[in-house]
């Protein structure tokens, strides 16, 4: 037995385990070869255990990766989706491979989920559909121009019947009804905007006792009636060759002669007859393609035909509410008056305005002359104001162009 020296540290105990140690090598061990075969055994084990392990994860990774083939290849197409997810399936092991080989088809489980993208990628591409239809621009319908008749009857008081005489060529007919005298008829256009309606009664003005008198006409007033034989006059000069005139006559005869007579005479009758004549001929040459062929050549309105249509424009969107032109301080920056229209002539004249032309009107007031500059030249022209009731009545105005110029 080892003796221990008292005057070694107390915590020092190696010398214990040494004398353990050596005790153990006292123990009989098992012989030479049996230890080695022990030994060939366990690393045998091991390596097999390793070769398993990584099969699993090789297998593991191929049917990821297959995977992830079959959910990027379902964004591209519906008949895309369906063969490559099968080829990706098929690759994953001998069964899967088996059983879809025999009769075409996948199996129940990998079906199901092939249904399942399927119809995810059918969802994605209504949705996607949708958002292209909603963010494609969408043709708005044309405005609508605003009718004649609509002007006289926001000032119906201010105007009285204008037909009101009978049948001339009828020596027995009858003094016209109330709806004979308050006579409404339809223009045909030679554009793609909708007819005209126009109520044909006459402005009159106010007696000394403040009273419309009854026969006496306002010349400061809109008259449908001068508009509608003007606008009729316009198409057959501006619109018209002379071999198509003829189908409308002239002033000695025909429609157009019809037109003025029974204007003349107060004889509603013959005068819608008249109209009706005109808008058949028009409706003929429309349907021939003549009128778009002749607006076509004529490229832009002449100075009277263009000062016509800013008539129409002005008395159905400013004249009524032309007194609220007049507020304004004296003696300001926002004084307002406005240019006549043969003086934009001599300017477009004199300063050879084109269609290549840019034109600029700063302190346009309600645009008369960005309008007019535009439609007699067919420049890009623009307007700026900076005070509020004209800059309304402006866009009032560009806005019923715009519709007349279809």
């Amino acid at each position: 037995m080892t003796t221990i020296d008292s005057s070694s540290k107390k915590d020092d105990r190696s010398h214990l385990l040494l004398e353990k140690d050596q005790s153990k090598q006292t123990v009989a061990l098992p012989p030479k070869k049996v230890m080695a075969s022990k030994l060939a055994a366990a690393a045998a084990a091991a390596a097999a255990a390793a070769a398993a392990a990584a099969s699993s994860s090789q297998k593991q990774s191929s049917q990821s990766q297959a995977l992830t083939t079959s959910s990027t290849t379902t964004t591209v197409s519906t008949t895309n989706t369906t063969t490559k997810t099968t080829s990706s399936y098929t690759s994953t092991g001998n069964n899967t491979s088996s059983k879809s080989g025999s009769s075409g088809q996948l199996p129940r489980s990998e079906s199901t989920v092939t249904k399942r993208r399927l119809s995810s990628s059918v969802v994605d591409n209504t949705r996607e559909k949708k958002v292209a239809r909603e963010k494609a621009p969408q043709s708005k319908p044309g405005k609508s121009i605003t009718h004649s008749d609509r002007v006289v009857q926001a000032e119906i008081s201010q105007y009285r019947p204008y037909f009101t005489e009978p049948d001339s060529d009828n020596p027995n007919g009858a003094a016209p009804t109330h709806k004979e005298k308050n006579l409404r008829v339809v223009l045909e256009y030679p554009g793609s905007i909708e007819p005209e309606n126009f109520l044909l009664l006459k402005p009159v003005v106010k007696n000394a006792t403040g009273k419309y008198d009854e026969e006496e006409e306002d010349q400061d007033e809109y008259n449908p009636i001068t508009d509608l034989m003007r606008t009729a006059e316009f198409i057959y000069d501006c619109y018209l060759t002379p071999e198509e005139q003829k189908l409308l006559g002239n002033q000695s005869h025909g429609i157009m002669r019809n037109l003025t007579k029974y204007r003349n005479r107060r004889n509603g009758a013959g005068f819608a007859q008249a109209i009706k004549e005109f808008n058949r001929v028009m409706r003929q040459l429309k349907a021939d393609g003549v009128l778009a062929k002749n607006a076509k050549d004529m490229c832009h309105p002449n100075y009277d035909l263009a000062c016509h249509i800013l008539f129409q424009v002005y008395s159905r969107t400013v004249a009524r509410q032309a007194d609220a032109l007049n507020n304004y301080q004296a003696f300001s920056n926002n004084v307002y008056g406005e240019i006549n229209p043969i003086l934009v002539k001599d300017f477009i004249t004199k300063t050879g305005v084109n269609s290549r032309s840019v034109f600029m009107d700063l302190g346009c007031g309600i645009g008369n002359v960005v309008l007019q500059v535009a439609a007699q030249t067919g420049c890009e022209a623009y307007g700026i104001e900076i005070m509020e009731t004209p800059c309304k009545f402006a866009k009032r105005q560009l806005k019923e162009y715009a519709a007349r110029m279809k």
